[in-house]
């Protein structure tokens, strides 16, 4: 049998510090002066090899193991699912299971009880979180869209208030030190009309519309906290119970309006199913 070379030395030439020639089942220095050749055993690898599926295994499904497993990894009955869900047999709005998480009305419910700071909160977490959020808003000028603005969110329909918001964050992310100041002028001039021309909260108005008027408000409000300037800053204080109140009154349209969808859609199907004929023509 020919020798094979392992890629390792052996205990006795790395006690000894000499090179080795690293054949199996033994390296030339140690069968030549009679001494038990040992290579240290391999790392156990991180990697999982592929096995091929086993046919034998495959093919008797009724085996004990299997059969342990099967029933092991089976899904429970009415019954089961009865005790562990609560109201499972009395559906709230909708029985399409397939239909998002996101959209039903329940998670339109906000929790506004404040949260406990981490213990070791520092004031750099703060300034790293809003950095974080001026990268989204610098994102949705370089891409059209961030974390919370969907690319096609605004692809039928781009209301102007957002293009002039669009506009002029962009000149606020591209800015100068000399025009540092009229930006922040336009900034807080458009934000003042933007305001000024909300209708008064609690009509009825287009969703999409009012989610275009909550991100160009954010944007303002964004440059005017977080900018440095004390005048920008007062004035984005200023509006930010307008920005909570148009954020409260969509949230509640949006919740309303799914759920008058939703009511409808059953109803549809409830009345089809009574007024279908009980035997075939």
């Amino acid at each position: 049998m020919s020798a094979i070379s392992t890629g390792r030395s052996c205990g006795r030439c790395h006690e000894a510090k000499r090179k080795c020639d690293q054949l199996s089942p033994s390296c030339r220095l140690c069968k030549r002066k009679g001494l038990s050749c040992v290579y240290p055993s391999r790392r156990p690898s991180r990697f999982v090899p592929i096995e091929t599926e086993d046919c034998s295994l495959t093919s008797d499904t009724n085996s004990p193991g299997i059969q342990i497993m099967s029933n092991e990894l089976s899904v429970p009955g009415d019954s089961e699912f009865a005790l562990n869900l609560p109201n499972s047999a009395e559906p709230s709005f909708s029985t399409d299971t397939r239909a998002p998480w996101f959209a039903a009305p329940e998670a339109f419910v906000v929790d506004h009880s404040p949260l406990p700071l981490p213990p070791n909160f520092k004031i750099q977490d703060l300034k790293e979180f809003v950095r974080l959020i001026e990268s989204w808003q610098t994102i949705w000028v370089m891409t059209g869209s961030n974390a919370f603005i969907h690319p096609h969110l605004y692809g039928n329909s781009f209301p102007s208030c957002l293009q002039i918001a669009f506009a002029t964050y962009s000149a606020y992310v591209n800015r100068t030190p000399a025009t540092r100041d009229i930006i922040l002028r336009s900034v807080n001039d458009q934000a003042t009309a933007l305001v000024f021309g909300l209708d008064h909260i609690g009509g009825p108005k287009d969703l999409v519309k009012e989610l275009a008027s909550i991100h160009a408000l954010f944007a303002y409000q964004l440059i005017g906290l977080f900018d440095g300037d004390i005048r920008s800053r007062h004035l984005a204080e200023s509006r930010a119970q307008v920005l909570a109140e148009l954020l409260d009154h969509t949230l509640k349209g949006a919740s309303a309006k799914l759920s008058l969808e939703m009511l409808v859609g059953e109803s549809t199907s409830s009345l089809a199913h009574l007024f279908a004929p009980n035997e075939p023509w």
